[in-house]
């Protein structure tokens, strides 16, 4: 019993760790853009400098909800838009049975996503469209 008590403490003392990191960046944008960058639940002005980023990390899978909206000044007025939700996967490696091998491998093992923000313009629809279609699904009299 002696012996056995050093070796369980050496197991959990040279265990791994397990690191989930997600990145979101975006391009900057020019001054004709104006608009928010929620990144998370933190809403940030665009355009700053430097351009809206966040970073997160875990010992578990990260998810990080995003949107984006800015409004373009120019003569086509556009709105641009970007609704996602980036997440880190689980990888085979951190699932039950493997998972109790890497848990006691003395390594940190790293899960990693990058993501670029990219706004797409929202498409211009007709009024009476919209509202024939928000009728056909119920939201609209």
């Amino acid at each position: 019993m002696n012996r056995l008590l050093p070796a369980v403490g050496m197991m959990f003392g040279l265990s791994g760790c397990i690191e989930h990191e997600a990145r979101i960046t975006s391009a900057p944008v020019g001054a004709e853009e104006s608009g928010v960058a929620y990144l998370g639940y933190t809403p940030q002005p665009v355009p700053s400098d430097p351009p809206p980023a966040v970073d997160r990390r875990s010992p578990l899978p990260v998810s990080i909800p995003v949107t984006w909206y800015t409004f373009r000044r120019d003569a086509h007025g556009a709105i641009l838009r970007d609704d996602r939700t980036v997440q880190t996967p689980l990888p085979w490696w951190q699932r039950f049975p493997c998972d109790v091998v890497t848990d006691f491998t003395p390594i940190t093992l790293s899960v990693r996503v990058e993501t670029v923000i990219t706004p797409r313009e929202v498409a211009l629809r007709d009024p009476a469209e919209l509202k024939a279609e928000a009728k056909a699904y119920g939201y609209a009299r």
